[in-house]
């Protein structure tokens, strides 16, 4: 290739940048109609064909190069991009998705944001993009998942394909209502659901402090928190999955200068909007202000009102707002965001997840993960607390019985609300629902009391409650009235199989069936009627079949759906029709047959429409007369699952159900994500009004510590179990766990900057209810000064007689005050604690370990007056450490010299050995020790060794896995680790 090419080349490609720049200045600064929202869209767009497709964008509504757009023409005939250009004018901020055929296509702005974030790709050389109607519901989550908002439109059914097929808006798919729930009620799959995404959120200020409604829309629940701070703001809507834009605020008209007027309606949109975005831009259009109604009730409704009529463009926005109930949550102060985040609870790579470790290791429902991160992220009140706590008392007990609850389906509220609210229920939903109904009155009515009262007091406590009372009768009546209603229009039991014929094929059948197996028969007589014609068009058409010639193949066009012969037609024969009425080429049928085809798909049609009508009608009655019913036997099925699940895991794990007390008391502590028996288990006890003060050398486990701590706490508090052997927890009004963090250059704050705000936060909203635990503070800053704020910090947590530990590697905070009414906790090598200070962190063991260059190590040493450390272990330490984890097993280790053979009863026999190396310690077992060492001696230099015979392979391999687990957790160097992993020992018997 010449070299002039490719010059010309890269300096093409260095100019594009600035190409592309110059044309989105252009397209701002000339006369558009694109509106500015899509602005910031475009400018961030990372995907090359996007960037393409961008630098093509028009000046029109849509931003699609289009001759027609720009000049209607003079025939004045409503093109589809004409039409389309409409609705973006009355939705100007929303990506439209417009069905064609098969596909929902896109143009302009919309086509470009397809590309960006679904991963599509352009149609031909055009600014527009598509998707299957197959994938339409993955094509909604990459746009809502990015915060955008979209207005999907149908076609509308049209007997004559020749006439211009008429669109409406069928629904408007948001980040706070992100599934597409239209055409589902004849669907014979199960609609996918996504429960963890963003709200719809409005807050308001006032003298007692902010309040926030968190409005779920698929739900149709809108759930109020009052008198918080802005940190409580944030911690109550991260606990109800995030906030979705845009952001509401309620700004109510008081006395006051105009200055007043505006930094109050500023406060107000700033809380608002950090909400959203944690930014607190005042420039941002995502906020809308509402006139405050001066009540809850008010506010519920004209919010929800607003959201129906703006978002999501509902045509009746009043009665949604009536339809939406309000709760008030019986939980305490929501988990701070930096403490659900260091637990496990917030999606963070370097911490491990605390949910999954509540379950079972086979697999735990969703529902269980769904109702125990709600259940943590906003911690009960005492009674629910209690409630759980009796509830998995009595399911941990042996002489619990089964239940029913154990095969509850997995439907959330949210799903089951919507789809009746919408009439578009279908069979699969009905079914799952009964199913919920039946398990839920068993659970009540048939289980022992310690059971069935700490569920219904459970029930009564969530956003459920208040509707049935606390004996259970009221809801197993009502229960059972579901049923009812269900069974006589569902098929519950019996499968109403799709027709079958030897002559027609199967795929032909199935498709245009889709009615079958969904309702009664007889259930009412147009249902009756339409089977009955059905299954006469199904006969004639069979029997016109069966004249066709012998030996030729029936076909099945799909994309016409017709049933034909291969080849032209000839004599008789005539050429089927597809769905343009226009002949099909190379395709033959008989007139009878062609017939009997169409009355057999407008038999199904129609039978389809009668179903369908069932299933609304069915969906009103459910919706109308059994909604509270239905809502709190899933509730009750969901919560008593996992409760199953729970003790399950904590029985697997060798967990225990902390007791409720006034001192936190945690024995037998182990971290939450590693096995109890590889584990060094530590003992943790404050009483009211105590404070620790945690010292030990870098890489102890002081952050373990704490973060295992919190924890337990955390679980504890809400009734669930923890990983400890026994203990108390006191019932807290927040847990407060503080790690250190590094800067954040986007929100302009250095990494002290950020310490700051944490303590201004714990002294904030923390209370000698509360457990603080404050890890590293001060090392943003120079040792001098972060050891003064370090003991101040510490003094005021001491004065205000808060409860908690305070870890640290500044122990100057000791050298001017010992601090005696202060606990005095140390961290040991192996990771233990016990009573003390320690005043070295062994900083330059850390960083010999790390394999930092010799020479920088030394100079540090110089500089402190040590010597170098040594990052081998001493040879005799190691083989005590080996003789100790071996010995903790009952076994009895011998030791075999390196300069003679071993015994010859060791000869054939299964024994566990170890020796040691200078790169540190190697652990196995083998059925001939003689020949296993002589094979290690070829590799490593080894000295003495041990060995401990046992009675079998199987044995040996779980004596060195175990030894191996130990040795781990102690931090011991290995040489051999992969054995560690086994589980299983044992063969055949």
């Amino acid at each position: 290739m010449p070299r002039w090419f490719i010059i010309m080349l890269r300096l093409a490609a260095a100019l594009r940048p600035a190409t592309r720049l110059r044309r989105r200045l252009s397209l701002a600064a000339a006369p558009t109609q694109l509106d500015g929202y899509w602005t910031r869209q475009i400018e961030n767009l990372r995907r090359p064909a996007a960037q393409a497709l961008s630098d093509r964008l028009a000046t029109n509504a849509l931003g699609f190069p289009h001759d027609s757009l720009d000049k209607p023409p003079a025939n004045g005939r409503k093109t589809l991009l004409l039409e389309t250009l409409e609705w973006k004018l009355e939705h100007p901020t929303k990506v439209l998705l417009v069905r064609v055929g098969e596909f929902y296509e896109a143009w302009g702005v919309d086509a470009t944001l397809l590309v960006e974030h679904c991963g599509l790709n352009p149609m031909g050389d055009k600014v527009r993009a598509g998707c299957p109607w197959r994938n339409l519901q993955q094509t909604l989550d990459g746009l809502t998942r990015n915060g955008l908002t979209v207005a999907v439109y149908e076609e509308r059914f049209c007997a004559d394909p020749r006439r211009k097929k008429e669109r409406y808006l069928a629904q408007v798919v948001a980040p706070g209502a992100s599934t597409y729930v239209q055409n589902q009620a004849l669907s014979r799959n199960d609609l996918e659901w996504r429960c963890e995404g963003p709200q719809f959120v409005a807050s308001a200020v006032g003298e007692s402090g902010a309040s926030v409604i968190c409005l779920d829309v698929d739900a149709r629940t809108a759930c109020v928190y009052d008198s918080l701070t802005p940190d409580g703001c944030r911690a109550a809507v991260s606990a109800r999955g995030g906030a979705a834009a845009p952001a509401f605020y309620f700004d109510c008209k008081a006395s006051g200068s105009k200055a007043q007027e505006i930094n109050r309606r500023n406060a107000a949109k700033r809380n608002a909007l950090a909400l959203v975005d944690d930014r607190e831009r005042l420039d941002d259009d995502r906020a809308v202000r509402l006139e405050d109604p001066g009540t809850t009730e008010g506010r519920v409704r004209l919010f929800a009102e607003e959201v129906a009529r703006s978002v999501l463009c509902v045509e009746d926005p009043l009665s949604f707002a009536e339809e939406v109930r309000v709760s008030t949550p019986r939980t305490q102060r929501p988990l701070f965001a930096s403490t659900a985040r260091d637990v496990g609870l917030a999606d963070d790579e370097l911490v491990p997840a605390l949910v999954p470790r509540l379950l079972p290791s086979r697999g735990a429902r969703a529902a269980s993960q769904r109702f125990l991160r709600r259940w943590l992220l906003a911690p009960p009140s005492e009674q629910p607390a209690t409630a759980m706590r009796s509830l998995l008392s009595a399911l941990l007990d042996e002489a619990c019985p089964p239940l029913p609850l154990d095969d509850a389906p997995n439907l959330p509220r949210q799903k089951l609300v919507r789809l009746l609210a919408e009439k578009e229920a279908n069979a699969l939903l009905f079914r799952d629902a009964h199913r919920a109904s039946v398990a839920c009155r068993q659970a009540i009515s048939e289980a022992p009391s310690s059971i069935s009262r700490p569920l219904l007091e459970l029930l009564d406590a969530s956003e459920a409650g208040g509707v049935f009372s606390l004996e259970g009768d009221d809801l197993v009546d009502a229960a059972a009235r579901l049923e009812g209603v269900i069974s006589s229009v569902v098929s519950i039991d019996q499968d109403d199989a799709v027709s079958s014929s030897d002559r027609l094929p199967a795929a032909f059948i199935e498709r245009n069936e889709v009615f079958r197996g969904v309702v009664l028969r007889d259930h009412r007589p147009e249902v009756r009627d339409a089977y009955a014609r059905v299954d006469a068009c199904l006969t004639e058409l069979e029997n016109a079949v069966a004249e066709f010639p012998d030996g030729d193949d029936v076909l099945y066009d799909v994309a016409n759906n017709v049933v034909c012969l291969r080849g032209a037609p000839s004599g008789d024969e005539v050429a089927p029709r597809d769905r343009f009425r226009q002949p099909l080429p190379r395709r033959r049928t008989s007139q009878r047959a062609l017939d009997a085809n169409d009355a057999y798909c407008a038999a199904c049609s129609d039978a389809s429409l009668v179903v369908r009508a069932s299933l609304r009608e069915l969906s009103e009655t459910v919706y109308s007369q059994h909604l509270d019913t239905a809502v709190a036997c899933i509730s009750v099925c969901e919560c008593g699952a996992a409760a199953l699940d729970h003790a399950e895991a904590s029985r697997e794990k060798g967990w225990s159900l902390p007791a409720s007390g006034k001192t936190l008391t945690l024995k037998g502590l182990t971290p939450f994500w590693l096995d109890r028996g590889s584990s060094v288990p530590n003992d943790v006890s404050l009483a009211s009004g105590q404070m620790a003060f945690l010292t030990g050398p870098n890489a102890s486990g002081k952050s373990t510590l704490l973060r295992s701590t919190a924890a337990a706490a955390l679980l504890g508090a809400s009734g669930l179990c923890a990983p400890i052997s026994e203990g108390t927890v006191p019932h807290w009004d927040g847990i407060l766990l503080r790690h250190a963090t590094g800067d954040a250059p986007l929100y302009g704050k250095s990494s002290f900057e950020r310490e700051m705000d944490a303590v201004a936060q714990l002294f904030r909203e923390c209370s000698p209810d509360s457990l603080v635990l404050v890890d590293e503070l001060g090392r943003g800053t120079s040792s001098t000064e972060g050891a003064a704020i370090g003991g101040a910090v510490l003094d005021e947590l001491t004065d205000r007689k808060m409860r908690g530990v305070f870890a640290t590697h500044l122990h100057e905070i000791l050298e001017e005050d010992s601090r005696d009414d202060v606990k005095k906790w140390r961290m040991g090598g192996n990771h233990s604690c016990d009573e003390g200070v320690c005043v070295d962190s062994l900083a330059l063991d850390a960083a010999v370990a790390a394999e930092v260059p010799s020479r920088i190590v030394e100079r540090a040493a110089l500089t402190l007056g040590r010597d170098v450390p040594s990052v081998q272990q001493d040879e005799v330490d190691l083989l005590a450490s080996a003789f100790d984890a071996l010995s903790d097993q009952g076994l009895v280790p011998e030791t075999l010299p390196r300069d003679k053979a071993p015994p010859p009863r060791l000869i054939g026999t299964s024994c566990v050995y170890a020796f040691s190396t200078s790169d540190g310690l190697y652990v196995g077992e083998t059925d001939s020790v003689r020949d296993r060492l002589k094979k290690h001696g070829r590799t490593y230099d080894i000295g003495d060794a041990l060995v401990v015979t046992v009675k079998d392979k199987s044995a040996a391999r779980k004596a060195e896995a175990t030894a191996l687990k130990k040795l781990q957790a102690l931090g011991v160097p290995l040489l051999s680790t992969s054995d560690a992993s086994n589980v299983h020992f044992g063969g055949a018997s």
